[in-house]
């Protein structure tokens, strides 16, 4: 009964980012053509210029996700500020679209779910020390 009571948190850690993505809930960031660009602005609260520097390192995670996902920029901007909140919501720690974003084109791979990727970085962070983004990349990527 108790390594059941343990596995509790971590299934339902697992299934709840998957729900949002059946949700049809309005995000903020899918708005207008420049995905990369509205991340940016989403996540670092500034009106950022198109040639930025951080939307350039965007555009090149955005895009090495949608080739690795098979979804759209839409698709994984939605993903990334939905799991966004739900990091917030879990841990009331902000998690920005942008770090969840590099997450995905750090360690998400073809074939394999955009959500599951996301559920492993949330959980990382839960686990890193300070809640931080760097510690969580960094236990993403000796876990592989």
């Amino acid at each position: 009964m108790k390594a059941k009571m343990k596995l509790l948190p971590l299934l339902f850690a697992l299934l709840l980012p998957a729900l949002a993505v059946a949700q049809k809930a309005h995000v903020a960031i899918v708005e207008g053509d420049d995905m990369a660009r509205q991340i940016v602005v989403q996540s670092t609260h500034e009106d950022v210029a198109a040639n930025d520097a951080r939307v350039a390192r965007v555009r090149g995670w955005l895009a090495k996700t949608v080739k690795a996902s098979g979804e759209n920029e839409r698709a994984v901007a939605a993903a990334c500020e939905r799991s966004a909140r739900y990091f917030f919501d879990l841990t009331k720690t902000r998690a920005t679209a942008q770090e969840l974003l590099e997450a995905l084109a750090a360690h998400g791979r073809s074939g394999k779910p955009m959500q599951e990727t996301l559920a492993d970085y949330i959980k990382a962070r839960r686990q890193a020390a300070g809640m931080s983004h760097a510690a969580a990349l960094a236990a993403m990527a000796g876990g592989r």
